[in-house]
């Protein structure tokens, strides 16, 4: 009898054990998911659904007239343990009118590998971003299938500025405005991305920005159609101010690119057509405009220079390969090692004409190795301004009496002898 009680004992002491241990594991479990949830917490989450009695809207009524607006936020993004992408503020699914402005968006330090974005923007629609800072984030603003206007913000040392992503093979309504911001220490300013199948994007002006510090300042890859990159101030960078490929009816025009790094770049166009690169102030150590496998693009007005306070002329004012249909126009070319220089690696692979532009001190002004006839005048009465030009004009009527000859089978058949 004593011995079935001692037996009876054991085993409830060890069911009241098991038990303990049961608690103790559903403790940890619950403790673990309160700590995701505060994780998840750490994310402001913005649904169109809930839009009109969200907390975080102070007013508006979701009308163009009347948008629905938060404001105020100062978001410090807490890095998640069990996801690479971690957001400061996440919109998706919002059509009505929505203003997000006035709010600073920072993290104090991001671990290799991950991803932390401030504010990121899914399948909407009429959604404004407007006067806000991100700081040392892995992305300030991440778009996708989404139609925004990014304004008035201020991203500094961040990896991406804005970054843009189209993953799927179906385009976005025009509409896309990226203007006025301040990019300062931010490796890619503005970048978007298409799906390379077709065209992805349409209808985007990047305008009057200033990017300061980059390693590239505004690229298009994958699909880019009918883009407006005007008035933008490019200073300093690493890498090309403006680089593109697969974009097509689009426009580059007014901007401003300064700086003295040897890799710091110009307008760099790669497999595209119908671009047209006019009116631009471009200033670099690095190659001004580079266009290459690319049709009908037209290269006007643009005021082409070594840096300020460059000793030594600098790379290639206009460089054209492997393309067709280049017009290269009434431009001011100067100070460059090489001043348009055109090369291509077969026969009919370049059709180049050149125009109409004035060419001082270049250490060679042109250089032509197109295995294809290019033309360096317009055929008809006039072609370009070369101050080393020691031809004569005996009829006094601003024409060159002789060729200026560029090479053996390359010439311009009326050089003008005053400046144009």
């Amino acid at each position: 009898m004593e011995t079935s009680r001692k037996w009876i004992a054991g085993i409830i002491v060890l069911v009241v054990v098991d038990l303990l241990i049961v608690a103790a594991f559903a403790y940890l479990l619950l403790k673990e998911d309160e700590e995701e949830e505060i994780h998840e917490m750490a994310v402001i989450g913005i649904d169109g659904s809930d839009l009109a009695t969200s907390e975080l809207v102070d007013h508006g009524s979701g009308t163009a007239s009347d948008p629905y607006v938060i404001t105020g936020l100062d978001v410090e993004v807490i890095e998640a343990t069990y996801s690479m992408d971690t957001y400061g503020i996440m919109v998706s699914g919002v059509n009505d009118h929505l203003v997000i402005s006035g709010s600073r968006i920072h993290v104090d330090y991001v671990n290799p590998g991950r991803q932390i974005i401030g504010v990121g923007v899914g399948s909407s629609t009429n959604v404004t971003i407007l006067d806000c800072k991100f700081e040392n984030l892995t992305t300030g603003m991440k778009i996708s299938h989404s139609v925004v206007n990014i304004s008035y913000n201020t991203i500094e040392s961040c990896r991406v500025g804005v970054g843009i992503e189209r993953l799927e093979y179906r385009s976005v309504d025009p509409g896309m405005l990226i203007s006025n911001n301040s990019f300062y220490n931010t490796d890619f300013c503005v970048t978007t991305y298409g799906n390379w199948g077709g065209l992805t994007w349409s209808g985007v002006t990047i305008s009057n920005n200033s990017m300061a510090y980059y390693q590239r300042g505004v690229g298009v890859y994958g699909g880019g159609h009918d883009f407006t990159i005007v008035g933008n101030y490019f200073y300093d960078g690493t890498g090309f101010a403006i680089d593109v490929s697969k974009m097509s009816e689009s426009t580059i025009a007014q901007n401003r690119m300064y700086g003295h790094s040897s890799d710091g770049g110009g307008v760099a166009i790669w497999d595209s057509w119908d671009i047209q690169v006019e009116g631009n102030s471009i200033e670099t150590s690095g190659p001004a405009v580079c266009i290459e496998w690319s049709n009908d693009i037209k290269i006007s007005n643009n005021f082409i220079d070594s840096y300020a306070g460059s000793s030594a002329p600098t790379q290639f004012g206009v460089l054209v390969e492997n393309s067709i249909s280049i017009n290269v126009t009434y431009n001011m070319i100067k100070d460059r090692t090489i001043g348009v220089m055109i090369l291509s690696s077969g026969p009919g692979n370049s059709t180049v004409w050149v125009h109409h532009n004035k060419f001082m001190w270049n250490f060679i002004q042109a250089m032509d190795n197109s295995a294809s006839e290019n033309h360096w005048d317009d055929e008809i009465s006039a072609g370009n301004y070369w101050d080393d030009y020691e031809g004569l004009d005996g009829d006094s009527d601003g024409i060159g009496d002789s060729p200026y000859l560029i090479d053996n089978d390359s010439w311009d058949n009326f050089p003008v002898v005053r400046p144009i």
